[in-house]
């Protein structure tokens, strides 16, 4: 995971109580802003593949910050992420992305 809530840990803004799940009837789209906590339940065994694709939208060019933290421009890594069909290097936040 990326980020978690725990009850275990302090939560001075109360979100773990206010969690909420809202179950998503298939053929939706579901827009959010990248900043807003989101996350995705487990699908029990006996349920059907569930299968999403996430869009992300930023503006064009590349960030300098990217090419400081990678050493790969940031466009030209996003172009070779689709060219390919593999992941980009990092993540909008600039953490890099980890596959387990």
């Amino acid at each position: 995971k990326k980020f978690g809530l725990s009850q275990d840990k302090p939560d001075p803004l109360d979100l773990v109580a206010r969690k909420r799940c809202m179950p998503i009837p298939s053929g939706c789209l579901i827009i959010w802003h990248p900043r807003l906590l989101h996350g995705q339940m487990k699908t029990p065994i006996g349920d059907p593949v569930e299968y999403g694709n996430y869009v992300g939208f930023f503006p064009a060019g590349s960030r300098s910050r990217y090419q400081d933290v990678c050493g790969v421009d940031e466009l030209q890594d996003r172009v070779r992420s689709y060219q390919k069909g593999a992941a980009p290097i990092l993540w909008p936040s600039f953490d890099k992305i980890q596959f387990y």
